[in-house]
């Protein structure tokens, strides 16, 4: 089966959010005890990948691009932060909840230096809001 490489891009971005979902729908649902553990594990290790994917896409990005915010600095900064939340167990998913929006502000920059599609940015601010929700909903329940 061929795909066109937008339809990919969604495809996969949309696939990425699925874990997201299923952490959710765990949180509010009541399922064993020892399954809830192993689902918020996973969501954290999932979350720490993700965040760091993004952020080297945007260093990859800020490369050869002159920024309004030294996205090479910030990039770094995210995903170090992010890893020691988690190492020392400091609120991560609430500073995961402020990685994901600084990422996406950073795409949100990126559109106004025009160096990313109005279309990746729709996608990404439609994924970003059900990563944000489901991070949320977890919070919560």
């Amino acid at each position: 089966m061929l795909f066109n490489k937008k339809k990919l891009i969604y495809l996969l971005t949309y696939s990425g959010g699925i874990p997201f979902i299923i952490y959710a729908i765990n949180s509010i649902f009541d399922y064993p005890k020892n399954y809830d553990q192993i689902i918020s594990l996973s969501i954290d290790i999932y979350s720490l990948l993700i965040i760091s994917f993004i952020s080297g896409s945007h260093w990859g990005q800020s490369l050869n691009t002159d920024n309004k915010v030294n996205v090479l600095i910030l990039s770094n900064v995210i995903v170090l932060g992010i890893w020691f939340a988690y190492i020392f167990q400091f609120y991560f998913k609430s500073i995961f909840l402020i990685a994901f929006t600084i990422l996406l502000w950073i795409d949100y920059a990126y559109l106004s230096t025009e160096k990313i599609n109005r279309w990746y940015l729709e996608l990404r601010r439609n994924i970003s809001l059900i990563v944000l929700l489901s991070l949320i909903l977890g919070l919560i329940f």
